[in-house]
């Protein structure tokens, strides 16, 4: 579906007017108004672009350049009408462009002025008319100006208004009336106020409700979300560029109506922004998009699209049927590298991830979750069939619990399992590489795992002492060897060198054997500790 000239004009017009807004630094207010008029052969929609902005001067019109497509012509007679003026100005300007003109310099026509009568203000006003359809073209519109509302553009007011010729006279209504809770000033860190605004935007699914939807969503419950930033080095004919990205992961009642259940589902339109305007995702950056290691944050994207109104589709192949993944991604300047689309996305991946890392661990992660409860029991098991109270007193240290924890082995085991889940997710979440070295088990081995680095002797011994474990054939004989200190200096730490984490997990695996008795458990769990780990 090919976008019509109208509707990209009244986006480029929208677009400057924000533009012009915002360098004004005062409260502005922008309104778009469209208008129904019935003429003699067919009817005619006019659309103004008004705002409270800074002037346009003669030379900005004298370098816009506005492209027709000629096979919609016949809607579109390529005039545009300016009335413009700045503080400074004593008179208001009128300006007739036609891009039709082929000779260049007759394009832009200079209209008589007005005088200005009530004081010193700025603005301007931009007019077009079209024979598109009055009825197809409102709901783009409306759609295009509640887009803008997501982001909520500081120190702007906006409004869309329909105007329609009637029998009694002109009618006009509000479709998009004017934005109420309106930013004075960035009091907020910019990532917390963009998140807040595409969350408030989705709860209220697309500001169909002018409150978040109770029926969905829970007010205990917030969605999942994550902010990625991304800046280049600025340059001197481009100046700096950013792209920044908010990804938003919801999860609705199910419960909820047929309406509400639409808005779910395995695919993701991302809205894109330029300079707080809503814009055509360009094609060339959906790669950006598609070279994501989505899977590493527990996320499968099946196939990517543009359609034909220029919005980036994904699929997703996993997603739940009541969950929805939003994407949000804004830019500022006309020109970037393609990467910093990725990188925004990723660091915004990246902040959802370490916010609900239990939530999105990678496939490689759930793979090696799925050995803790075996491990956690094996560890309990081994704990267990000592009889050495001083070793036990010596685990429930170590292990943050009190001595008559010990007795209660789903007190222990769920106490391990959390400790390991946690460094798992944690390892996941990309820590390791930050600190060079993983989280550890128990607080309090830094030290011993430090001088064991140093000391290859020890570390020698080390695996002597689990292969001299391991020959045992009697329980009570290999605990006679056990003393406390070994245990905490060498059998501890070896198990909470987490930097060796996917291996020693991965060497676990639930093989079923035969149990005869407590040693067959422990010598199999030590047996794989020592053939499976390589410090």
């Amino acid at each position: 579906m090919e976008i019509s000239p109208a509707r990209n004009l009244c986006k480029d017009l929208i677009h400057s007017a924000i533009w012009r807004c915002r360098i004004s630094e005062n409260l502005c207010r922008l309104s778009v108004t469209v208008s129904c008029l019935h003429s003699l052969d067919c009817p005619i929609t006019q659309i103004k672009v008004a705002d409270t902005g800074v002037g346009i001067s003669f030379r900005e019109l004298q370098s816009m350049e506005y492209t027709r497509n000629h096979t919609l012509a016949h809607k579109w007679d390529g005039v545009i009408d300016f009335t413009t003026t700045s503080m400074c100005d004593k008179e208001i300007f009128h300006y007739r462009l036609n891009i039709n003109e082929t000779i260049k310099s007759r394009r832009l026509k200079r209209l008589p002025c007005t005088s200005k009568n009530l004081g010193a203000f700025s603005g301007s006003e931009v007019s077009f008319s079209t024979q598109e359809s009055f009825e197809e073209l409102i709901p783009w519109i409306t759609q295009f100006c509640q887009k803008i509302l997501i982001l909520k553009l500081p120190k702007v007011v906006v409004e869309l208004q329909v105007e329609r010729a009637e029998s009694l006279g002109l009618r006009c209504k509000h479709l998009v009336g004017p934005n109420e809770d309106i930013l004075l000033e960035d009091s907020q860190p910019r990532h917390v106020q963009l998140s807040t605004c595409v969350i408030d935007h989705i709860l209220t699914h697309g500001n169909v409700h002018e409150r978040t939807c109770q029926t969905c969503f829970s007010k205990n419950e917030s969605p999942k979300n994550g902010y990625g930033v991304s800046c280049s080095k600025e340059n001197i004919e481009i100046g700096s560029q950013t792209v920044e990205a908010v990804i938003v992961v919801t999860e609705v009642a199910e419960s909820s109506n047929a309406f509400c259940m639409k808005m779910c589902g395995k695919t993701t339109k991302v809205l894109y922004f330029q300079d707080f305007t809503p814009w055509s995702f360009p094609p060339s950056s959906l790669n950006a998009l598609t070279s994501i290691d989505w899977k590493s944050y527990g996320l499968t994207l099946k196939t990517s699209m543009i359609d034909g109104e220029g919005c980036a589709i994904l699929d997703w192949e996993t997603l739940p049927s009541v969950s929805h993944v939003d994407i949000v991604l804004h830019k500022f300047s006309s020109k970037y590298p393609l990467n910093l689309i990725k990188k925004a996305m990723k660091n915004a991946l990246d902040d959802l991830k370490s916010k609900y890392a239990r939530d999105f661990l990678s496939a490689r992660a759930v793979q090696i979750q799925r050995y803790v409860p075996d491990l956690s029991r094996a560890i309990v098991g081994l704990i267990q069939s000592s009889n050495d109270s001083e070793f036990h007193v010596e685990c429930a240290s170590l292990l943050g619990l009190q001595a008559e924890d010990m007795e209660s082995k789903e007190t222990v085991e769920s106490c391990i399992t959390g400790k390991i889940t946690k460094i798992i997710e944690e390892n996941d979440s990309g820590l390791r590489k930050s600190r060079g070295r993983g989280p550890f088990l128990f607080e309090d081995f830094n030290n011993t795992l430090e001088e064991d680095d140093r000391d290859e002797e020890g570390a020698r011994n080390q695996n002597a002492f689990f292969n001299k474990v391991t020959t045992h054939h009697s329980p009570f004989r290999a605990h006679s060897t056990i003393r406390v200190e070994m245990v905490k200096a060498r059998f501890w730490p070896f198990l909470a060198r987490i930097r060796n984490t996917a291996q020693w997990m991965s060497a676990i695996r639930p093989t079923p054997y035969k149990n005869h008795g407590t040693y067959d458990g422990k010598a199999k769990f030590i047996y794989y500790l020592g053939s499976g780990v390589r410090t």
